[in-house]
């Protein structure tokens, strides 16, 4: 349809904005700008995070901007950091891998976390969750134009009201 390619073009020309709520394990202080490269291995399901991104080893382009919100601490001495995740790129796997690769796996990821005690509080899935997306035309938008300079949100996180009640929309 007419509207699905137009969707794709504006995917493809980064017209349109990705942002993901998370937990990750430790405290993130600043903003950070992570780029690389991403190796995908099918037969494990998983992904390699390399330095560079120069399509080396047949790895793609990633990026990924990390905007710490909150603070938290658990009562075992678990640190961990509210942050909104803004995909740059859009890659499977794309924010567990590059967390995890610079050390601040996600709450409840197994498969790039290591699990310590997060069952036990209530976590036994990551604590990720696209939350927001925004249109942001710099060309004609088509058939999707009534779009342009909108975005939506997600009004209900499960891991954020978990721990932050409504005060995490404040914290955004």
């Amino acid at each position: 349809s007419a509207s699905m390619r137009e969707l794709n073009r504006v995917i493809r020309d980064d017209e349109l904005g990705k942002f993901y709520l998370t937990i990750a394990c430790g405290i993130i202080r600043d903003e950070l700008r992570l780029s690389g490269g991403l190796i995908k291995d099918e037969a494990a399901n998983k992904v390699r995070i390399v330095s560079g991104g120069d399509g080396s080893e047949g790895s793609r382009d990633i990026e990924t901007v990390v905007r710490p919100r909150e603070h938290l601490r658990f009562g075992d001495g678990l640190e961990a950091t509210l942050c909104e995740v803004e995909l740059v790129t859009g890659r499977s796997h794309q924010i567990r891998a590059h967390l995890a690769h610079i050390g601040y796996c996600l709450l409840g990821d197994g498969k790039y976390g290591k699990l310590q005690n997060d069952k036990k509080m209530g976590f036994d899935k990551q604590a990720l969750y696209s939350y927001k997306l925004t249109f942001d035309f710099t060309t004609d938008g088509g058939i999707l134009q009534y779009l342009s300079g909108k975005t939506f949100t997600v009004k209900k996180v499960w891991f954020a009201e978990q721990l932050f009640g409504d005060k995490y929309k404040e914290l955004l």
